[in-house]
């Protein structure tokens, strides 16, 4: 009876302490409480000797990390799990270089004698993409592994990747895995685009980001979780990696999370509702899947991926001290309706502003003159005397508005109509149009190297030996080439190429690219022909249209 009466009198206790604390913090109090239990999980795991070799080390290592709690994991154990690598996909590069860099260490030097960074691009990077061409969550995930190893967002891998994901964008927002921008999309490919476009610079207010949050909002459901994919080829049901990698997202995006509580219900609230009493989580009810725990910790950590990203070498044409974001800027931006935005900010010049206030006072805009110029704000644009104009301190700049450095404490006024005191001027230049000079004949030029092939003696049911020829466009225009064969009726019958037959064989190829092809030959069980055998393979080439 005592033990009964403490333990009642203690959950008074607390029900009278709840009572007089604010919602929000009795919400922030129960996320961290199982986030903390779910790291205290995983870091028990990473105790056992067979961690190292496990399929969740990386997800683990970044959750761990994303709780501030990586020097809890011993060191060695750790070491092991992260320098034992034998991954052999794109994915695989990816996920180890996002862990090795969420404990703050450089994928460049952390194994010995390797730099994965540098193999990862050197093996998936082809054809202005990541990977695989008929997929882009290669993409997705190359592009975060990159920007956290400190590529800067301006390197061409990155900027080519990022077009690659866009080009794949459904026309209801969301994406697949898929290259195809008619595949059928799904909250948890949506999310890791979101993640990836926003590391590689896409700012937050771009359409295709606000396309991709709206595309979310479809596959919510009335508990705050996310359902994988909505319509009648789904149960609909939440599951806890959908619902995690999508909260990850929404931190990366910068969403006001009011927006996403349908019922009051928030992501996190179905995330903590599928949480077993060991700390771990199911993936749905009943069912239990390897990384469920590492997803939930990041996103109830409030964390997105990458977990930690890497400074960035330093440009060697960039100044030794380039101009930090001054500390509070007050701005105040006016279009022809009225005021837009009134709020404080970090910026290191009027132009930057615009970019970074976007996602946080809701409005969209357009840069011209290779982002140097504000075109438009909202309907307000850029039109004969009429456009957007900046004042710091009620002076107008005397330099382009990426050019002006803001100190702390400067006003700045957006303000969208015409300059004061000025004196209209007209005057009509006439310039001889030059000739217009010829383009160009297209010129194709296609050399094939590696030539002539012996595929040797064979007999019956034998494979000769995988033969090896190069195709470099040596013209000045993308080419698609095919390819013929004639002669010996085995060789028109029984080549490959690329493992697959060469009729079937198709490829366009960039102006100075080469591309390496393997040439396939066997002779049939069933054949009777003997005797010296020879053939001509003819690769053919096209201006691309």
């Amino acid at each position: 009876m005592q033990k009964t009466i403490t333990r009642i009198a203690l959950t008074a206790t607390l029900l009278l302490n709840l009572m007089l604390t604010p919602l929000t913090v009795t919400a922030a109090t129960a996320t961290e409480s199982a986030a903390k239990k779910a790291t205290d999980n995983l870091i028990a795991i990473t105790k056992k000797s067979d961690w190292p070799q496990g399929y969740a080390v990386d997800w683990s290592t970044m959750a761990i990390a994303a709780s501030k709690r990586i020097n809890e994991v011993d060191a060695a154990q750790l070491k092991t799990a992260l320098q034992t690598f034998t991954g052999s996909e794109s994915n695989d590069y990816a996920k180890r270089i996002l862990a090795i860099t969420a404990t703050g260490a450089d994928p460049r030097t952390y194994i010995p004698g390797r730099d994965l960074t540098a193999e990862f691009t050197q093996k998936f990077y082809t054809q202005n993409q990541i990977g695989k061409t008929e997929y882009i969550n290669d993409d997705m995930w190359g592009i975060m592994a990159l920007v956290a190893a400190g590529t800067p967002t301006t390197d061409a891998i990155i900027k080519n990747s990022q077009a690659f994901i866009l080009k794949a964008q459904n026309a209801n927002g969301g994406f697949s895995f898929s290259s195809q921008a008619t595949s059928l999309p799904d909250s948890d490919d949506t999310a890791a685009a979101l993640m990836a476009l926003i590391a590689s610079g896409l700012p937050t207010s771009d359409t295709h980001i606000q396309k991709a949050l709206t595309y979310l909002h479809t596959t919510q459901n009335a508990d705050g979780g996310f359902t994988s994919q909505r319509g009648e080829r789904s149960d609909n049901l939440s599951n806890t990696d959908t619902t995690a990698w999508v909260r990850a997202a929404l931190q990366a995006s910068d969403a006001k999370l009011a927006d996403w509580k349908p019922n009051g219900k928030t992501p996190e609230d179905f995330i903590i509702s599928m949480q077993k009493s060991d700390g771990s989580f199911l993936w749905k009810t009943g069912k239990t899947q390897a990384a469920n725990t590492a997803y939930a910790v990041v996103a109830l950590d409030q964390a997105t991926y990458p977990v930690h990203t890497l400074t960035p070498p330093a440009d060697e044409d960039e100044p030794e001290n380039p101009t930090s974001p001054a500390e509070k800027i007050n701005f105040r931006i006016e279009g022809s309706q009225g005021t837009i935005c009134d709020d404080t900010i970090t910026a290191s010049n009027p132009l930057e502003i615009i970019e970074k206030a976007a996602a946080k006072c809701n409005y969209t805009y357009e840069l011209d003159f290779e982002d140097a110029y504000l075109k438009r704000i909202n309907d307000d644009t850029a039109a004969g005397t009429q456009g957007w104009l900046y004042l710091v301190n009620g002076k107008a700049g005397d330099v382009g508005a990426r050019d002006y450095e803001l100190k702390t404490n400067d006003d700045v006024l957006w303000y969208y109509g015409a300059p004061s005191n000025t004196i209209p001027l007209h005057a009509n230049v006439i310039v001889p149009e030059p000739e217009p000079e010829p383009e160009p004949e297209p010129e194709i030029s296609l050399i094939v190297s590696g030539g002539p092939v012996e595929f040797g003696n064979l007999e019956p049911g034998q494979q000769a030996p995988t033969a090896t020829v190069t195709l470099k466009n040596t013209g000045n225009v993308i080419v698609d080439v095919g390819s013929s064969i004639s002669g010996a009726d085995i060789f028109t019958n029984y080549t490959t190429i690329n493992s697959a037959p060469w009729a079937d064989y198709e490829l366009r190829l960039g102006q100075g690219s080469n591309q390496k092809i393997n040439l396939g030959f066997s002779v049939p069980t069933d054949y009777t022909q003997g005797g010296d055998k020879n053939g001509e393979l003819t690769f053919w080439a096209t201006a691309a249209k």
